[in-house]
């Protein structure tokens, strides 16, 4: 029998090389033997299974930060668009109204809506005092304009 070289960190080649110089061993240990062989393989097959399938989820964990990091970028874009949106909608509504007031209007329908909570329809133009201030602002000028009137302040 030869001398077989012991390597701790592989039990696998030791137990291959009792079987390979074990010529006259009896079929209970070989059966053994073998089956701690096959017991061995099965195990390293699955670690190595484990391996890869860690390596595959670490590669999709990648590529799903990288879609939240892009995600995050496009919900702070669509913040910023939004508040400026709203921004500029507060100034079409404060527009609004101050048109309404140098028309002396409804600001929610301009009298275009019966349904209108704030004047039942009946908010056309002329329909409340007008405001001094915004008429002269926005009106004045305009009939000015087209009257090619004097201005009148």
């Amino acid at each position: 029998m030869k001398a077989v070289k012991t390597n701790k960190e592989n039990p696998i080649m030791i137990l291959r090389a009792m079987l390979g110089e074990i010529k006259t061993i009896d079929s209970k240990s070989r059966l053994f033997i073998k089956k701690e062989l096959n017991k061995y393989n099965s195990e390293a097959k699955q670690k190595e299974i484990n391996r890869e399938t860690i390596r595959r989820l670490k590669i999709q964990n990648k590529k799903l930060m990288e879609q939240i990091v892009s995600l995050k970028d496009q919900l702070r874009q669509t913040k910023i668009n939004r508040n400026q949106v709203l921004t500029r909608l507060g100034d079409f509504r404060k527009l609004n109204k101050s048109l309404a007031e140098a028309l002396g209007s409804c600001d929610i329908c301009w009298g275009e809506d019966r349904d209108c909570k704030n004047c039942l329809g009946h908010g056309s133009p002329g329909w409340k005092k007008i405001s001094r201030h915004f008429f002269n602002r926005y009106v004045l000028p305009a009939l000015e304009n087209v009257y090619g009137l004097n201005k009148l302040n």
